[in-house]
């Protein structure tokens, strides 16, 4: 009886040593599964915006927004909890034109977000 303590007392000694170090090293296991990668949304309402989340404290981000008839790029920087929002003019996202944007971080992280043609937002 006392052998089988000891191994149930060692054993969440060991996960709360892990649990605490995870935890200081800012790891994903730590923050949650919700850190763990990036994603990307579209924001409602003119002017066309990008909102990200789930980037790297900091990271360097290059948005791609390609629509049927324009191409746009921008450059922004995430912020310390890893998100931005990304305004970009010349774009309507409230036709039924179809547009894909790419958010990739010079830390590794990536998102898209897409919309086919024919996909009408609710007005």
């Amino acid at each position: 009886m006392r052998r089988v303590f000891f191994l149930l007392a060692a054993t969440i000694l060991a996960a709360t040593i892990v649990a605490v170090a995870a935890a200081a090293t800012g790891t994903p296991t730590a923050v949650g599964s919700h850190a763990a990668f990036a994603r990307l949304f579209l924001m409602d309402g003119p002017p066309f915006a990008l909102r990200g989340v789930g980037f790297r404290s900091d990271e360097r981000v290059r948005i791609a927004v390609d629509t049927y008839t324009r191409d746009v790029t921008r450059t922004t920087t995430a912020s310390a909890s890893g998100s931005f929002t990304m305004r970009v003019a010349g774009i309507d996202a409230n036709t039924c034109e179809g547009f894909g944007a790419t958010a990739i971080g010079n830390k590794g992280s990536r998102a898209t977000y897409k919309r086919v043609p024919g996909q009408c937002p609710v007005q």
